[in-house]
């Protein structure tokens, strides 16, 4: 948290020593490339798939949506299931070093399929409220298009796992995804 607080500075400083001429409107999009569970559910996302789509304004600020699908497999929990998270993100870009960065913060929630686990039991899972911080990094290929890297950590939390109909309390759906994305100025 305190690297992307310090980024986030060092971003706004670059910001206002940023010459006029990069006061441009932006077109941003990236897929998912990769998604690890970091709460109840554990490992690696066995696929992942999704959006984000974001538009930045000339006074270097914009507003996106992402929706990432993701295939959850994990065997230590015997869970295997389906999750969708959805945001509606505001974020802050600039170009700085060479590179281009955007740093942002999206609010909304996860939708998680009932499943079975390995013991046969029927599992459903409350929809859960979701929030995500994110850092991209782009490398610029000429004046308006550029290739990003991007990192995602989202919280989200069920209020409640329900196993056989009976309630089993709060379920954490926390996560890391990482994605490739490209921006066009314009």
């Amino acid at each position: 948290m305190r690297r992307l607080v310090l980024i986030a500075l060092l971003g706004v400083g670059t910001l206002l020593l940023s010459p006029a001429a990069q006061a441009q409107s932006r077109l941003f999009v990236a897929t998912p490339i990769g998604m690890k569970f970091t709460g109840d559910i554990s490992g690696s996302a066995e696929s992942v798939s999704g959006y984000a789509l974001g538009y930045g304004f000339s006074f270097h600020l914009g507003l996106g949506v992402d929706r990432l699908r993701a295939r959850a497999n994990d065997q230590t929990n015997g869970l295997r299931t389906e999750l969708t998270y959805k945001f509606t993100d505001v974020f802050a870009f600039w170009r700085g070093y060479g590179l281009d960065w955007q740093v942002g913060y999206g609010k909304g929630h996860v939708e998680v399929a009932p499943f079975n686990d390995t013991s046969g039991n029927s599992i459903t899972v409350d929809r859960a409220d979701a929030s995500q911080k994110f850092i991209t990094v782009g490398y610029p290929l000429g004046q308006s298009f550029t290739v990003h890297l991007g990192y995602h950590l989202i919280s989200a939390d069920s209020p409640n796992i329900n196993v056989n109909g009976t309630s089993a309390g709060p379920f954490n759906l926390d996560a890391k995804a990482y994605t490739l994305g490209a921006q066009l100025a314009f």
